[in-house]
């Protein structure tokens, strides 16, 4: 008899241990089978990295992933990743998970987190027994982003209180071919839960100057167009045509607006080169390049990006207006400066529209440093010269006998012409470049920029022509 029970109770044990769920620490659960969730879960496949997907819904998903029970999926992995809205994380058997589990928090905010609020990772992380771990991380990442094959290094923040916690996501991340930085305590994702939130805030400077840039050449043509007329200022409205007035303000709906868009893209294409400019001016004169640049100078040279996809806007605007309007059946009868002004402006906008392609992440990921400061800085300077020889020309018809060319007279009153206008920042920025390109300080400003440390009168022993240097002193 007591063999019996003896065997009983062994039975019973056995098959109490066989029903529980072992726990495979390099297995991952994703919690979710929407889109976020199957893009997670397509990344992580061919990342290679074993993983379980739960979802209420068992069976298989639009791509073919087996899904299991929530609960069955929470229990097998050490690390689970929450990809439902927070809305639902009421109904996770979260009090269940054993100690040294790592949750990440993906879920985003419907509204920006206040400093005095708990975000909803500390939110879910006072749901969780003690000793398991909140992580925030993953919520910056779209499901597009994670569906590309192209492995961008794209920084992703994450936040927790624990160290050991942060290292295995941070590997986790790495292996889904992303960079993970960290932001601190579990505190700061209410900071890093307010990134998605944003709306576009690297663009605001960039777009109020190219704004202001546009009112600003808009306010010229109109001071042209309607109050100043052979010199003379006053109010003039209308336009003769055939012996007969015509109102001219209908130009305000069209011509005017996209006439401004010509001094702004030249003026915009300059200023993605002058801040540059100046930066090597003070390299030169502190002969170093380790001491920090002022704030406006450091902020300029960061808004460089954003001015150029504006500068490639504003040139599409007006290579499209001058297009439609250009329908001269004869161009072998057009004047010398017609046809070159012509040829510039293509060539120009052609290699503006290769500057904007290659500063897209997608792409500029492709290309060597060598090769991205090729197109950026070589060709980008060949495009300002262009678009600015195409201004130039455009104000170079051949003058009557006894007069000037148009770019040397002012005859609009109190306004610049639209060329002059146009050339105002690319004179400014080509008159500081070219003693730059002078042999002996080329020569020791590219030293500066290798390292090199000099005093005020050191370092200029030397020539640089085209890439050659040629060091006088040995």
């Amino acid at each position: 008899c007591n063999t019996a029970m003896k065997q009983t109770v062994v039975s019973l044990l056995s098959t109490e241990k066989d029903t529980r769920i072992s726990i495979n620490e390099d297995l991952v659960a994703i919690i979710g089978s929407g889109n976020l969730g199957r893009a997670l879960a397509s990344r992580i496949a061919k990342a290679g990295i074993p993983f379980q997907l739960g979802s209420r819904s068992i069976g298989k998903t639009k791509n073919g992933i087996q899904t299991i029970g929530v609960g069955d999926a929470m229990k097998s992995c050490n690390i689970i990743i929450l990809a439902v809205p927070f809305g639902v994380i009421d109904t996770l058997p979260l009090h269940e998970l054993d100690k040294g589990k790592i949750v990440i928090d993906c879920s985003n905010r419907e509204a920006k987190c206040k400093p005095d609020q708990m975000s909803q990772a500390e939110i879910i992380q006072a749901k969780v027994s003690t000793g398991v771990d909140v992580v925030k991380c993953l919520n910056t990442l779209s499901s597009y982003e994670l569906e590309q094959t192209v492995h961008g290094q794209k920084q992703v923040p994450m936040a927790a209180n624990s160290q050991k916690a942060k290292e295995q996501v941070k590997t986790l991340v790495q292996k889904l071919g992303f960079s993970a930085y960290d932001l601190g305590s579990l505190e700061a994702a209410r900071q890093q839960e307010n990134l998605p939130l944003a709306l576009f805030p690297q663009w605001r400077k960039p777009f109020a100057v190219a704004v202001l840039m546009w009112i600003f050449f808009y306010c010229l043509q109109f001071g042209r167009s309607y109050l100043c007329h052979r010199n003379q200022v006053g109010w003039y409205p209308n336009l003769w045509m055939n012996g007969e007035p015509s109102s001219a303000l209908t130009n305000m709906l069209l011509k005017d607006i996209v006439k401004a868009f010509d001094g702004q893209a030249l003026n915009l294409l300059a200023a993605c080169y002058l801040p540059g400019v100046l930066a090597a001016y003070l390299q030169l004169i502190r002969g170093t390049k380790y001491s920090d640049f002022p704030t406006w100078l450091d902020s300029w040279l960061l808004l460089r990006k954003q001015l150029g996809l504006l500068m490639l806007m504003a040139a599409s605007i007006h290579a499209c207006y001058y297009c439609l309007l250009f329908s001269n059946p004869d161009n072998f009868a057009l004047p010398w400066n017609h046809k070159a002004y012509i040829t510039a402006g293509v060539l120009g906008y052609a290699l503006a529209v290769i500057l904007g392609i290659t500063s897209l992440p997608s792409v500029s990921s492709t290309l060597s440093w060598r090769e991205f400061r090729a197109i950026q800085s070589v060709l980008g300077w060949i495009c300002l010269v262009l678009c600015s020889l195409h201004s130039l020309l455009n104000a170079m018809y051949p003058p009557g006998e006894g007069e000037m060319y148009n770019i040397f007279t002012w005859k609009h009153c109190y306004f610049f012409s639209s060329e002059q206008a146009g050339l105002l920042l690319p004179t400014l920025t080509f008159a500081l470049k070219l003693p730059l390109v002078f042999p002996c300080v080329d020569f020791r400003l590219t030293r500066i920029r290798n390292g090199k440390v000099f005093g005020p009168l050191s370092g200029w022993t030397g020539l640089r022509i085209c890439g050659f240097e040629l060091n006088l002193h040995e």
